[in-house]
Order: C-alpha cells, then sequence, then structure tokens
C-alpha cells in the first residue's frame, strides 16, 4: 500500500472540436508526473507516441523534460479543475482534462487504471479534428477491444508504482 493520504485522481479526457465526444476515463495516482500522464494517454486513445506534447494549467505550459517534474497535483487540486493536453502540434488534438473525483485507493487494484470511454479515436497523421470530421469513413486509431486489454497494456507499461514527485517537482523517496 503506498502512503497514507494519498488520493487516486479520476481523470475525464476528452478531445475537443469532435461530436459526439470521444472521452476516455482513467484512474491514477494524485502525484502523477504529466509525463507519464501522457503515456498512459496514449495508450488509452490507442495513439502511438509518435508527436511532440504539452500541457497548459494554472497559467503555464509543461513540455518535455519539464513535465516529467511537475506533478497532477500542482495543476489539478479540486473536483472540476481542468488542464488541457495538446498531442501532434501538426494535427492539433486538443484535450481537455477534468479532475472528476478524489478517491481512495482500492488495495486490489492497480494504478494507473482505463475505467471507460467512447468511441474509437483518430488515426494518427490523419489532419486534426476538422479533416477527422469531414472524413467519417477514416478508420480509427488502433484500438484494444476491452478495458482488460486496456489495463494489460498500462499494465506492461508501468510494471512498477510510478515515480512520486512533489508538488514543487522533486523526486519522493519510495513508491
Amino acid at each position: 500500500m503506498d502512503a497514507p493520504g494519498r488520493a487516486v485522481y479520476e481523470l475525464k479526457t476528452v478531445l475537443r472540436k469532435i461530436e459526439p465526444p470521444i472521452w476516455r476515463s482513467i484512474q491514477v495516482w494524485e502525484d502523477t508526473p504529466l509525463a507519464d500522464l501522457h503515456r498512459i494517454l496514449q495508450i488509452v486513445f490507442g495513439w502511438e507516441n509518435k508527436h511532440l506534447y504539452e500541457f497548459a494549467g494554472g497559467g503555464h505550459t509543461y513540455r518535455p523534460p519539464e513535465s516529467g517534474r511537475v506533478p497532477l497535483n500542482r495543476l489539478l487540486v479540486r473536483t472540476g479543475d481542468e488542464i488541457e493536453y495538446v498531442y501532434d502540434f501538426g494535427d492539433n488534438w486538443r484535450h481537455v482534462v477534468l479532475l472528476d473525483a478524489r478517491l481512495r485507493p482500492d488495495e486490489d487494484a492497480l494504478y494507473p487504471r482505463y475505467v471507460g470511454g467512447e468511441r474509437s479515436a483518430p488515426p494518427e497523421n490523419m489532419g486534426g479534428p476538422y479533416a477527422y470530421l469531414r472524413n467519417p469513413a477514416i478508420p480509427p486509431a488502433s484500438q484494444l477491444s476491452s478495458i482488460d486489454d486496456i489495463n494489460a497494456v498500462l499494465r506492461t507499461a508501468f510494471p512498477k508504482p510510478l515515480k512520486r514527485v512533489s508538488r514543487r517537482g522533486g523526486e519522493i523517496e519510495g513508491k
């Protein structure tokens, strides 16, 4: 079990400018670095991590390598708080990342974990939201068939507990 009082965040990530919405819901430790959140989002949206990314929140923009030193709980504090995640500056996939809930950890759960979503994500390099909406016949990004399949990939990608990062950006000893 992790440190007492350490919360799990349930995040809902919605792809902007797409109707009906394409979204994913995940659970992660509150102190997950933004760089790890990027990797998690790549898996749950079925993308291949081929492009640059950034997060924006609290009046700042975070790109690698800084995103590896910024924990979620520096930017998302209360239920309802949001940050923006942008993936692929050419296609300009913009997402709202919403803190849906702060949860107590489930002793039997492994984090990060995927808990749900709707609609297949657009494929890499297809031109962004407007091209996607003009071309509904475009095949979706590589999609896994079930919550269990996605969580198995997350377990492979994150076999050990995620590194903890303090709100100031320094690593915390232990898990």
